[in-house]
């Protein structure tokens, strides 16, 4: 009892979740990255529990995702699963999942994975990855497995998945063989839960995990041996000779298409990285970090730069004036190995952003309103314009029959009535056609006009000054 009163002191004693703090870090840096590659800013996290879930909600929704993290529950009908899918595609960021929505979620519009807690089965990886990697998918998966490295247990266990499993590596993952053996041979998880119970020493705890990546690479090499005797023996000979041909010929074009490859790279300049890392000689500024955001904005046909500048401001961050950000462009500049601030940059970047283009909309809904009030005086002229012959006709017929009442000849009279009541009644239809004719054209107008401001982001950096 005394040693778990001590564990129970030492746990309350805690006051941050290093896990979590990481977990915030990496999203920061990943969605980053998206913004510079204009990739989807979205991920999926798998967790093991839903205490687990619970607390990543708190913790993310006071870090600037609050109302974009949907939770998958644990046995979800089909469709609230739907609408979860839907809603993570359409409108929110981070979706929290444990092994139930590891199978059959379509997730190929999202390309990063989290694996915040690394389950001990292989399959169970490789479904989760699956979510993403399948086929429709655009852009590389990105897998982040959030796990101790300094606990020798959890260290040989991801080397175990990685090295020789090969579950994060490559275009496919894991090969079915290797899944195949492990399915059919050795029980991994059971094995992997009997290292983590009884195994205390890291001495003990690597011996036991070198036994069972031995046990493994038997398992794995014996399945493929037979897999491919299994094959060459129902050919006959003929067509192993010529799986033998097409292996060599296979193989000499992989070396020359890997020449060829290796010499346009040393031909062309290596492009930049998303994220480009400067070092700023601004004197005003000097001993400040902080991030640079280009963004082009689009909008009725006109391009317009903004130059968004964010200062790390203790925990926060502070805003330059979009013209003293564009002033940086003629600051001396070099690259340089600079850290990107540890803050948490998204919210304070979405704010600037959302404040440049505000600025933006503003200029451009000023200009739109004056283009508008020009045609809507020529559009006034023109319908006068218009309508001056059918006034003079319906004046002239008034005329004819003001004369004929003065006249008292009946005939007259009742002939120029109708004469002037038809030009009236034409007058009163053209009116309505040019009228109609100009508040189509002006409304057509004033949707069109409607400033619409769209953005991409063209180049991103982080600085120091000196």
């Amino acid at each position: 009892m005394k040693e778990l009163r001590g564990y129970a002191e030492r746990a309350r004693a805690l006051t941050t979740n290093a896990k979590g703090e990481a977990l915030k870090r990496a999203l920061d840096r990943v969605f980053t990255v998206a913004r510079a590659h204009q990739w989807p800013e979205k991920a999926v996290i798998f967790t093991e529990s839903r205490r687990t879930q619970e607390y990543l909600i708190n913790l993310l929704s006071t870090h600037g995702w609050e109302g974009k993290i949907p939770q998958l529950p644990a046995t979800p009908a089909r469709p609230r699963r739907a609408a979860l899918v839907e809603d993570f595609r359409n409108r929110a960021q981070i979706l929290l999942s444990t092994e139930a929505g590891a199978e059959g979620l379509n997730l190929q519009f999202c390309n990063v994975i989290v694996n915040y807690d690394l389950p001990w089965n292989p399959q169970r990886v490789e479904q989760r990855i699956g979510r993403c990697h399948r086929y429709g998918q655009q852009r590389d998966v990105l897998v982040l497995n959030l796990l101790n490295r300094s606990n020798a247990a959890d260290a040989r266990l991801y080397e175990l998945l990685e090295k020789k499993l090969g579950l994060f590596d490559g275009v496919f993952g894991a090969s079915d063989e290797i899944l195949g053996a492990l399915e059919s041979g050795v029980d991994f998880e059971r094995r992997v839960l009997d290292i983590y119970q009884s195994c205390r020493a890291p001495a003990e705890i690597d011996a036991a995990f070198t036994a069972l990546q031995s046990d493994l690479g038997k398992s794995i090499n014996r399945r493929m041996t037979e897999a491919r005797s299994l094959l060459l023996e129902r050919f006959d000979g003929e067509v192993r000779k010529k799986l033998k041909l097409r292996e060599e010929s296979v193989k000499k074009g992989l070396a020359k298409t890997r020449a060829a490859a290796a010499a346009k790279a040393q031909a062309q300049p290596q492009p930049l990285e998303g994220v480009c890392k400067l070092q700023l000689t601004v004197p005003e500024l000097k001993g400040r970090d902080g991030w640079w955001f280009v963004y082009r904005f689009e909008a009725r046909g006109e391009d317009s730069v903004a130059h968004v500048v964010l200062l790390r401001d203790g925990e926060g961050w502070k805003a330059l004036p979009l013209e003293q950000g564009e002033a940086l462009l003629k600051a001396p500049a070099i690259e340089a190995s600079v850290m990107p601030p540890s803050v948490s940059v998204a919210a304070a970047q979405e704010a600037a952003l959302n404040a440049a283009r505000d600025e933006v909309q503003r200029r451009l809904e000023k200009k739109a309103s004056v283009d508008i009030d020009e045609a809507r005086e020529r559009a006034d002229r023109f319908a006068e314009d218009c309508l001056i012959a059918p006034r003079k006709k319906v004046e002239a017929a008034r005329a004819e029959w003001e004369a004929a009442r003065k006249s008292r000849e009946r005939v007259q009279i009742e002939r120029t009535e109708r004469a002037y009541r038809k030009a009236l009644s034409t007058l009163r239809a053209e009116e309505d056609q040019r009228y109609g004719e100009k508040d189509r054209a002006l409304a057509a107008m004033m949707a069109r006009a409607k400033v619409t401001v769209g953005r991409t982001l063209i180049a991103s950096a982080c600085f120091k000054t000196v």
